[in-house]
C-alpha cells in the first residue's frame, strides 16, 4: 500500500517538510514512501485527487492544518480506494481534537501510520467540502476580518485576531437571518450565530457541540439567539468550554441531516477555517464518506473498519 505525505509549508509557525523527512526515513526503507510539498491553496486538493485516481490501495496524510486537511479529504473522497490521515503541524488542528489526539502526535508518526481506520461523515456546503464544522454569524465574521488583516504589515499571528474581534466588536454583533433545519419553516430573527458541526472544535479551542461524533452519519446544529454587548464575553468563556448549551434562552441544538441559511444582504461564512460571502449556505451530510485514519489505541472512540 502506498503511504504517501502531503505537506503543506505554510501551515503553522515553521515549515516541518525536514523534520518530517527525518522521521520518514527512520521509519520506512528508500522508496516505500512518496513526500509531495505544495506551493499554493488547492495544491493539496488537487495532488490529493490527481494521486488517488489511480485506483491503487493509498493511505494519504495531510500535514499542515484544518485547511491542509480540508483540501486532501476533498480531492481523496471520491476515491474508496483512500484512506486519509492527518499529521498536525498548523496553527489549530481542530478536527482531530474529536479523536482525543492532539499536536504530540508529530512527533510519534509511527503511530499514525500504524493507525486504525474509521469511517468519517463529511459536509457538503455549496458546492464544496467540509470535514469538521462550518458557522455563520460573529464567528465567521471574525475569521474573514482576520484572513484580510494577516495581509496587512506588522498585523501577522494572533495580533490579526484579536485586531478582528475588536473591530467586529464595533461593528456588529449580530446578524439578520433565515435558518431552516432538515426542510422545516423558516426561523427568522437576529442571530449571534449559527453552526453546523461534524467535529466537537474549532477556532482553535472553542467547543461549539460536545457531543457531536463525525462517525455517526448525522450533523449537530447549534443556534445561538442575540447577544448583547455586555454579554458576549462571558458567552464566549462558556463557549469556549463548552458549557453554554445550559444557557436555553440564548442555545438552541438541533440534530439532523441539513442546514439552510439565508439573508437579504451577504454574509461571511466559515468552514474548516475558509471563508467566504454569500446570501444562501446550504449544508448537507455525506454520511460515511471517508476512511480516516486515527492513531491506534487499546479502547478505540469509534468501531474500526
Amino acid at each position: 500500500m502506498r503511504q504517501i505525505f502531503i505537506v503543506n509549508p505554510a501551515a503553522g509557525k515553521k515549515d516541518y517538510t525536514e523534520k518530517l523527512k527525518k522521521q520518514l526515513d527512520a521509519l520506512f526503507e528508500a522508496d516505500d514512501y512518496e513526500l509531495y510539498v505544495t506551493g499554493k491553496p488547492g495544491d493539496a486538493r488537487d495532488m490529493a485527487a490527481n494521486l488517488a485516481s489511480c485506483g491503487e490501495e493509498m493511505r494519504l496524510y495531510a500535514v499542515g492544518g484544518d485547511g491542509t486537511l480540508n483540501e486532501v479529504a476533498e480531492g481523496a473522497c471520491p476515491y474508496p480506494n483512500c484512506a486519509v490521515g492527518c499529521w498536525p503541524s498548523g496553527s489549530g488542528n481542530d478536527f482531530i481534537k474529536t479523536f482525543g489526539i492532539d499536536k504530540s502526535l508529530r512527533e510519534h508518526a509511527e503511530d499514525l501510520i500504524n493507525g486504525q481506520e474509521v469511517l468519517c461523515d463529511l459536509i457538503q456546503v455549496n458546492g464544496r467540502t467540509c470535514i469538521n464544522n462550518l458557522s455563520v454569524g460573529f464567528d465567521a465574521d471574525i475569521c474573514h476580518m482576520t484572513r484580510h488583516l494577516k495581509k496587512l504589515p506588522l498585523l501577522g499571528g494572533r495580533l490579526s485576531y484579536y485586531f478582528a474581534v475588536f473591530i467586529c466588536l464595533l461593528r456588529r454583533i449580530n446578524s439578520r437571518l433565515e435558518i431552516s433545519i432538515d426542510g422545516g419553516e423558516f426561523m427568522q430573527n437576529k442571530y449571534a450565530l449559527a453552526v453546523a458541526a461534524n467535529g466537537q472544535y474549532y477556532g482553535g479551542s472553542f467547543c461549539p457541540v460536545p457531543t457531536a461524533d463525525p462517525c455517526d452519519g448525522k450533523l449537530d446544529f447549534l443556534v445561538v439567539n442575540k447577544l448583547s454587548r455586555f454579554s458576549i464575553l462571558k458567552f464566549i468563556g462558556r463557549y469556549q468550554k463548552g458549557t453554554h448549551l445550559s444557557i436555553k434562552k440564548l442555545c438552541t441544538a438541533y440534530t439532523g441531516s441539513c442546514m439552510v441559511v439565508q439573508a437579504a444582504k451577504p454574509f461571511a461564512m466559515q468552514y474548516d477555517g475558509e471563508t467566504f460571502l454569500g446570501t444562501r449556505m446550504e449544508c448537507r451530510i455525506s454520511p460515511h464518506k471517508i476512511r480516516f485514519i486515527i492513531p491506534k489505541t487499546e479502547e478505540p472512540t469509534h468501531e474500526d473498519l
